[in-house]
């Protein structure tokens, strides 16, 4: 792996560990960042520059860490996901059952709630990672390669070409090509 994601050692403002009780959220919002990340949203062309907290993001919105910019994430179900420097995502959706994100380029961690009728699904332009109540980090390095690292639990993953992986923690890593 090429660095830890995980809340509990990342800079932030405010600080954020992932096993503390973190203050509930509508929706999914920014909760914490370093850096100048910056987010698009849903139908606007132009890119605003995270300035204060919390900020609620929709489905359709897209955020940008750019280069020393890390994003901390928490969903309505109490899931969170640090997003690391130089990476890409966009938040497809976010129901009662479902939270999709796709993740363009970069690296995310993500701690996901233990609820058995919720999917938490991340995409890549080469895989689908899909958990339920585990912790784990999804990398894009462009459109050909991702790698799910898995650090507890279970992840499925589904590569582009529709081969299928159970992936088991601690620390197990899966490569994923196009």
């Amino acid at each position: 792996p090429r660095g830890d994601l995980r809340p509990s050692v990342a800079p932030a403002t405010p600080p954020v560990n992932a096993y503390a009780p973190q203050p509930r959220v509508a929706k999914a919002s920014i909760i914490g960042y370093s850096g100048e990340p910056q987010v698009q949203r849903a139908r606007g062309t132009l890119r605003e520059t995270v300035n204060g907290l919390p900020v609620p993001l929709s489905p359709g919105d897209s955020v940008h860490t750019g280069r020393g910019g890390r994003v901390f994430i928490q969903f309505q179900d109490g899931s969170q996901s640090t997003i690391d420097q130089q990476a890409s995502f966009t938040l497809e959706e976010e129901k009662d059952d479902s939270i999709t994100l796709n993740l363009l380029l970069g690296k995310i961690w993500c701690a996901v709630s233990k609820r058995t009728n919720r999917r938490f699904q991340v995409r890549t332009p080469t895989a689908v990672a899909s958990v339920r109540g585990t912790e784990f980090t999804v990398e894009s390095f462009n459109s050909k390669k991702s790698a799910v690292e898995v650090f507890g639990g279970l992840v499925s993953v589904r590569g582009a070409l529709g081969d299928e992986a159970l992936v088991g923690g601690p620390s197990v890593r899966h490569d994923g090509y196009a």
